[in-house]
């Protein structure tokens, strides 16, 4: 690599970490601000804040008459937990937004009632849960409520009541949970919408793309996307987009009989998280663009890239590969 182009390469690693990595971390923080240190072998980060970030290139060579692709590894740290700090059991907000089109009956449908209402019998009063389930249309049985006594006891009605028929209307399921979050405050509770389904989305929008862009509408709200597939016929590449563009995870469930393990698992991730809405914008410059962000979908806008990794736990370490071209 010809100097000129090495040091803008090593002015784009410093722009990405000193122009906001992480923006709109609401996790947990330590006082005192961010600063930038580097070396002269092309490493950079920044500590201080409530994420160390770090970032070197792969290669420090490319050769003459090549495509010019050279990758960036981005390693974010979130700190280890405080005792002190109180953070180490946040509140939780769940949406469960549950498929009850008529290929979920029976043993599915069955599963996923005794999993929710196994679930609220976990959660503590300061937790909120909210139950929304689609077939051809969406219904909201129940807004985000705290999980105390008489809270419970409703929901645990509205989940037993739930019977199968009809299509799937999968963004219609979305959508109603998305504006749940999006009229509720947070009210310092990290978020997921945890949206399960057994088969393909045939009414409503079906395009995997345009559900992955509304997933990831749900993020301006805190709301992360996590999606869980049942059996043999669901639409995997559509479930995935929707996990990847809302920041959330992706389950493969063959047995429902672990529905369960799913919510707690969820549950115990959104506890422990210590920063959510991470998102990494990169400078879009003439000399190097970035092309691909290790799989997560990239969007353009303001003269910069920008993508949304997920949510980091605590003392969590993840490495992302950032391909510029």
């Amino acid at each position: 690599m010809k100097k000129k182009n090495r040091m803008t390469l090593y002015l784009v690693v410093a722009l990405i970490l000193l122009t906001g990595v992480v923006m709109g971390i609401l996790g947990y923080t330590r006082p005192g601000k961010a600063r930038l240190i580097g070396d002269t072998e092309g490493n950079a980060g920044v500590t201080g804040g409530p994420v160390t970030m770090r970032a070197h290139l792969v290669q420090d060579k490319v050769l003459q008459g090549s495509d010019g692709v050279v990758t960036l590894a981005l390693t974010l740290q979130a700190p280890d937990p405080d005792p002190d700090d109180g953070k180490l059991d946040q509140a939780v907000d769940l949406v469960v937004v549950l498929d009850r089109s008529g290929s979920m009956h029976g043993r599915k449908i069955s599963d996923a009632r005794r999993a929710i209402q196994e679930l609220m019998r976990d959660l503590s009063p300061r937790d909120r849960l909210a139950l929304v389930t689609y077939s051809n249309t969406a219904e909201q049985r129940a807004g985000l409520r705290p999980m105390d006594a008489d809270n419970r006891r409703v929901l645990v009605s509205a989940v037993s009541d739930i019977q199968t028929g009809g299509g799937t209307n999968l963004g219609a399921g979305l959508m109603v949970g998305l504006d749940i979050l999006a009229a509720t405050p947070a009210e310092g509770s990290q978020r997921k919408v945890i949206l399960i389904s057994d088969g393909l989305a045939n009414q409503g929008i079906t395009d995997p793309y345009a559900l992955g862009r509304l997933a990831g509408k749900g993020l301006a709200d805190d709301g992360v996307v996590s999606t869980v597939g049942v059996g043999n016929d669901f639409n995997e590449h559509l479930m995935t987009t929707l996990a990847d563009h809302g920041a959330g995870n992706y389950y493969y469930l063959e047995n429902p009989a672990a529905f369960a393990s799913v919510f707690q698992r969820e549950y115990r991730h959104a506890a422990t998280t210590a920063a959510s809405g991470v998102t990494v914008s990169v400078p879009a410059t003439d000399t190097f663009r970035l092309i691909d962000a290790g799989g997560y979908p990239i969007e353009t806008r303001d003269g910069r890239r920008h993508f949304s990794p997920g949510s980091l736990r605590f003392g969590q370490s993840r490495t992302l590969y950032l391909t510029f071209g």
